[in-house]
């Protein structure tokens, strides 16, 4: 295109924003804030909690990670052990921690069914159940009492 055909369109978007430079400044403002509480309030990548935390409660080489289990979980108390197991593509199960202790009962999700679980696990078995995609959803298998039950 020939520069000289562009001026006309340069003169209106100029026009343009001389006339709503208040609007302008005004929506600036808000995307500025709104990316300020962004950078405050994002959370971060997930990383589950290392066993190397101070007070952190959990046995050497373990984490705690939050899982989610559409069913079931309000049965869970505090010290069960369970085996979480999901199922593969060809329908298979496919267990993925085995003997993980129940740190934190349920707490309802507000997505709709189901509740989530905050239990210890191996490292690896932590990773593994982070990696589960959503639409596999994860069972408890209870495999021992907390002591009291």
């Amino acid at each position: 295109m020939d520069p000289v055909s562009l001026r006309p369109a340069r003169a209106r978007l100029g026009s343009l924003v001389r006339r709503h430079r208040r609007v302008l400044a005004g929506l600036a403002a808000f995307l500025g804030v709104l990316a300020a509480l962004a950078a405050i309030t994002s959370p971060g990548p997930a990383e589950p909690v290392s066993s190397g935390a101070q007070g952190s409660g959990l046995a050497p080489g373990r984490v705690a990670i939050a899982v989610r289990l559409p069913t079931g979980a309000d049965l869970l108390r505090t010290g069960n052990t369970v085996d979480l197991v999901a199922s593969d593509d060809g329908g298979s199960a496919l267990v993925l921690a085995r003997g993980a202790t129940v740190l934190e009962p349920a707490s309802s999700s507000f997505s709709g069914s189901g509740a989530t679980v905050l239990v210890s696990v191996t490292r690896n078995e932590g990773l593994a159940l982070a990696g589960q995609p959503a639409d596999h959803p994860i069972a408890a298998l209870v495999t021992g009492l907390a002591a009291g039950q």
